[in-house]
């Protein structure tokens, strides 16, 4: 009887060996693609932790200004979590475009709370960065905006706040996103070369305004997009010669963001802006 119980012990140590390696594994950093994005496929810390994720507003934030991000330039991101009763916590953070393209280039600032993971386009926790503050625990880091014209990027994070029994079960998963836009230079230089120009008020509720000087008589044809590229409405405006100031009603428009494409024969522009109800 005594040589059967050996065998059984012998026979059940790779299998809590590999029950082990598992949770320092994930001690160690989330596996990649589960930050809830589009981009990975939805998927959060559940794949893994028993549960529902739940979504919280306002855990991200950045240094961002609200008049958006500018191409190339370096940001501070944070991820702050909280979660009574917390022993452990862990997270993955990316960024994407619509469609889920990843965009952006991660750093974690020489943290050892930190590591890139899933080809460098995400960031998750280290074993040394596990630890919180009370209830609480924050992170931050650094995202490198990216080319011109790359429009909206969101940010998804998923987060798990570990009861410390050292099993799946008894943990609690969130997830968090923030969108950020990206800055429109009005500059004279910027809008001869990408015709960019800006509308007003922004954001609005039932008409655009735009100035515009020199324009001939003509049509206008002003094509309105979502953020997503779609078209969602085409207006046609005649200008006379004297036009400097040219009002659009957007009031049949549906709540949302959207770019607004004006071209006549020789002139092509494009503006963003919101409308709220």
């Amino acid at each position: 009887m005594k040589k059967k119980h050996i065998r059984f012990s012998l026979l059940m140590l790779p299998v809590f060996s590999l029950l082990l390696m598992g949770h320092i594994g994930r001690l160690s950093g989330s596996p990649g693609g589960k930050t809830g994005s589009p981009g990975d496929l939805k998927a959060t810390c559940t794949q893994c932790h028993t549960g529902t994720a739940e979504n919280k507003d306002g855990w991200i934030s950045s240094d961002i200004p609200e008049t958006g991000y500018e191409a190339g330039m370096t940001y501070n991101i944070s991820l702050s979590a909280e979660h009574n009763g917390v022993q452990k916590m862990g997270f993955e953070f990316t960024s994407e475009v619509s469609g889920g393209t990843k965009i952006g280039i991660l750093d974690t600032d020489a943290s050892a709370h930190m590591k890139l993971i899933n080809s460098n386009n995400s960031i998750t926790h280290t074993t040394a960065g596990t630890t919180p503050e009370g209830a609480s625990r924050s992170w931050t880091f650094k995202w490198v905006a990216p080319e011109s014209g790359s429009g909206d990027v969101t940010f998804y994070a998923a987060v798990n706040a570990a009861d410390g029994s050292g099993s799946t079960s008894g943990d609690k998963i969130y997830t968090s996103k923030l969108v950020v836009t990206e800055q429109i230079d009005n500059s004279i230089n910027q809008y001869l070369l990408e015709g960019w120009v800006k509308v007003y008020p922004n954001p609005t509720s039932d008409e655009i305004s735009v100035r515009i000087n020199g324009l001939i008589s003509e049509d206008l044809e002003c094509e309105f997009f979502n953020v997503q590229g779609q078209l969602i409405n085409t207006k046609l405006l005649h200008l006379d010669g004297n036009s400097r100031v040219i009002s659009i009603p957007v009031n049949d428009l549906p709540a949302g963001n959207y770019i607004i494409h004006m071209n006549t024969k020789d002139l092509k522009l494009k503006s963003r802006f919101l409308i709220v109800k």
